[in-house]
């Protein structure tokens, strides 16, 4: 779905095409056929600015770019984090999202459901859930798409060309 479809965007003045790494600063923006140039953005919680259901950190879309719209890529075992730091970020493998400002994951409550102009949707925060172990758990897991035809890599993109993309039937 092209609304929840977003571009990695440089804000550390990587060029574009260039590959992202592991605990490299970037930015989330919308693409060009939904609310063009909107940022993924959240804050720390505050009496009256929190997740509707969950009282968490909010999460939401900004026109402005700030450091409250600045994510990185963590490797998901944690074993493995400290060693990848650096790499690049491999396409479709579980990673963690995570806010730079408030160090929080980006997470997707199933459990709590919005009503939106768009129909039910999940809660979408900013919040680091643990397990028993210390690890974070799967709700706190993503896997990022590219659209680097030869899928070899997360890249820097100004614009998003679907022009080969086929819309489901």
């Amino acid at each position: 779905c092209i609304r929840t479809a977003f571009i990695i965007t440089s804000v550390d003045g990587s060029p574009e095409g260039s590959t992202l790494h592991f605990d490299q600063s970037f930015a989330l923006r919308t693409t060009s056929g939904f609310a063009k140039g909107l940022y993924l953005t959240s804050d720390k919680p505050r009496f009256l600015k929190r997740a509707k259901k969950s009282g968490l950190q909010d999460v939401y879309l900004d026109d402005t770019l700030s450091v409250l719209s600045w994510w990185k890529i963590s490797h998901f075992d944690p074993q493995e984090r400290f060693e990848s730091e650096g790499l690049p970020v491999p396409a479709n493998e579980k990673v963690l999202v995570v806010h730079c400002m408030t160090n929080e994951g980006l997470a997707v409550l199933s459990e709590k459901l919005l009503w939106t102009d768009y129909g039910r949707e999940y809660e979408v925060v900013a919040h680091t859930f643990l397990d028993t172990h210390r690890a974070e758990q799967d709700v706190n897991f993503w896997i990022l798409g590219t659209c680097d035809p030869a899928g070899v890599g997360l890249l820097f993109l100004r614009h998003l060309q679907l022009e080969h993309v086929q819309q489901p039937t």
